[in-house]
């Protein structure tokens, strides 16, 4: 796991130490060595977090012996050996034992078609010096994080954005898109907070042609031709599920330094734990006690089943405000989801210990297990009442004179629950279980847009993803999860590695398992890993309510939070057009509504805190 950055040449010649600045930003991500290559066309930076071959063979950037093609690298590509093995067959000699050397010479002999074989997360750039072009590619799921711009004829990309905005002269807020910040709590790709930053889509190749100034978007292969088997049984999906996980957690487990593990007790991590002994491996487990939660209470029967050490923390009130804090430091986009506090605190707890770390994060993505996925799998079987529908949706979101209204806990429950019973829009019924909150302002331009990236999206409209699990899987997952984890795992210098994340995993589970088996009614709560775990641990072990890895922020008083939302309340009554907060949403920026958002409407006062901290920070 590393950081990088590229820019032109031209800019690190005349700019050296606007150049540093932001190279310095990213040493987090990189503390075991540095490197830089420069030219007239391209400027390549890369920090590097030793996990594969820890000889400077593995030093970056790297490039082919005749210096043709350049490439920096962040991620791991678990099936490197295989990879490499057939491009020894086609002549290649290799010099290290690293996957960044794989992907070189892969793109050398296939060109970016390389990319579709690899199995693994990344977000790289190879520079082509004969093609004059600099290509870009990010992993299917969008663990790693890669973030461009091209703004007055300066292309320039880097891990972070917190990087990046030290190479532009200008960022400025994103105006007319903050409507989907306030409603999903991330800006839909390739929109970020910064009308000069875009992100990577999951998947996506850009290509920058310094030649011709103009960028070329594509995508990776990743599903192939259906192959459902609609007849195979569930138990014969359980087992297919089972050998095919396994399989992704060796390959998971490939590195050259300690591989440890994050152990809450829940469905996720108990089955990468099981089945890590089960093929030979007693990885160090980690556990966090969220104030008391019975989580540590889970992890420590857990891993005394199978005989692993476990390494538990504490997080108490105090720990808590300081890391609130920490937090601050991490983000460098607005987050509505605060569990980025207790997420930051348990890779703090690791830090030290282990390099590497296992994390249960696309189980749910990959089996339908958030509690929404039981309505989507029911809504499809349900009429629309549309007379019964307006009269809820008039109330809870038509145009009252006090802003409060929207927020009525009451109201927004009745509303759900008619929208989930009764409405025809699955989008809509989307946004009613997932939203941060009930944000009557561009929602049909909202619904709109999402329609559009499920469409556009080449992983999208296929027939292989159904709509309620596509919008976590390539929405959600890369926007809030990955971002979540990536930042503050890096944080702290720690590679986090998602075994439920694996290419060959999700091609068995979208084009050979029946649907049914993920999204419908009586497969849910996750039942299909569920039985998989039932195979390696007993079951007073395996059933327990499901629970997120977080807390009820609204019952811990941060100090520093209340006299944060003040001043953020401010900054947005200030810049409330820019934010797309005017008209009667400006209502709830009145000072006197801070104790009313704290205690019942936290995400959505964690997000003003947040964009009003990141702004800070970054302009």
């Amino acid at each position: 796991m590393c950081g990088i950055l590229g820019t032109d040449g031209r800019l690190f010649s005349n700019e050296k130490k606007v150049f540093e600045r932001a190279f310095s930003a990213l040493n987090h991500r990189g503390p075991d060595d540095s490197g830089i290559f420069n030219d007239d066309s391209v400027c390549l930076a890369h920090k590097r977090l030793s996990i594969l071959d820890l000889s400077q063979g593995g030093h970056q950037p790297m490039a082919t012996p005749d210096g043709r093609i350049r490439i920096i690298f962040n991620g791991e590509i678990y099936n490197f050996k295989e990879l490499r093995a057939d491009l020894i067959t086609k002549g290649r000699a290799f010099k290290s034992a690293t996957d960044t050397e794989v992907i070189l010479y892969g793109y050398a002999e296939y060109g970016t078609a390389f990319f579709s074989r690899m199995r693994g997360m990344w977000a790289f750039a190879i520079y082509d010096n004969t093609a004059q072009k600099i290509i870009l590619s990010r992993d299917y799921f969008g663990i790693k994080p890669l973030y461009y711009s091209f703004e007055h004829d300066l292309f320039s990309f880097a891990s972070e954005i917190k990087s990046l905005v030290r190479l532009i002269p200008k960022v400025t807020p994103n105006s007319d898109l903050y409507y989907q910040f306030f409603n999903l709590g991330y800006f839909m790709p390739p929109h970020t907070c910064f009308k000069e930053i875009k992100k990577i889509q999951p998947g996506e190749i850009v290509t920058f042609d310094s030649k011709k100034r103009t960028l070329e978007h594509g995508y990776v292969g990743f599903l192939g031709a259906t192959g459902r088997i609609e007849e195979l049984t569930f138990q014969e999906a359980v087992d297919l599920v089972d050998t095919t996980l396994r399989d992704s957690l060796i390959h998971h487990y490939i590195s050259d330094v300690p591989v440890g593990l994050l152990l809450s007790g829940g469905t996720d991590s108990s089955l990468l734990a099981a089945m890590s002994k089960a093929v030979g491996k007693s990885p160090v487990a980690y556990n966090l006690d969220i104030l008391n939660s019975s989580d540590a209470y889970y992890a420590e029967k857990i891993s005394k089943h199978l005989g692993l050490t476990l390494v538990r923390g504490e997080m108490p009130e105090a720990k808590l405000e300081e890391q609130y804090q920490k937090v601050w430091e991490i983000l460098d986009e607005p987050l509505a989801d605060y569990s980025i506090i207790p997420t930051s605190l348990i890779y703090s707890h690791v830090a030290g210990k282990s390099k590497v770390v296992l994390s249960g994060e696309g189980g749910d993505e990959l089996s339908g297990g958030y509690l929404r996925h039981i309505k989507f799998a029911d809504l499809s079987r349900l009429e629309p009442k549309n007379t019964l529908w307006r009269i809820f949706d008039v109330a809870a979101s038509g145009n009252s004179a006090s802003a409060i209204k929207y927020f009525n806990p009451l109201i927004q429950r009745v509303r759900n629950f008619v929208q989930d019973k009764f409405g025809n829009d699955a989008i809509a019924a989307y946004l009613a279980h997932s939203r941060t909150i009930d944000y009557p302002i561009k929602r049909e331009r909202l619904q709109s847009d999402m329609y559009d990236f499920f469409s556009s999206f080449p992983f999208g409209n296929s027939g292989k993803n159904p709509l309620g699990l596509f919008f976590d899987r390539f929405l959600a997952l890369p926007n809030d999860l990955m971002y979540k984890t990536d930042i503050a795992s890096m944080m702290y210098s720690i590679e986090a590695r998602v075994p439920f994340l694996d290419k060959v995993l999700f091609e068995t589970v979208l084009t050979r398992l029946p649907s049914k088996y993920c999204l419908s009614p009586e497969y849910s709560k996750k039942i299909l890993l569920k039985k998989v775990l039932e195979k390696y641990l007993p079951a007073e072990l395996v059933e327990r309510p499901k629970k997120g890895f977080g807390f009820s922020f609204h019952r811990y008083h941060f100090k520093s939070f209340r006299s944060d939302l003040d001043k953020a309340l401010r900054f947005h009554q200030s810049k409330a057009q820019a934010f797309g907060l005017g008209g009667a949403m400006a209502g709830l920026l009145a000072p006197e509504n801070g104790e009313l958002l704290t205690k019942k409407y936290s995400a959505f006062a964690f997000a003003l805190v947040s964009n009003w901290r990141v702004f800070k920070t970054l302009i």
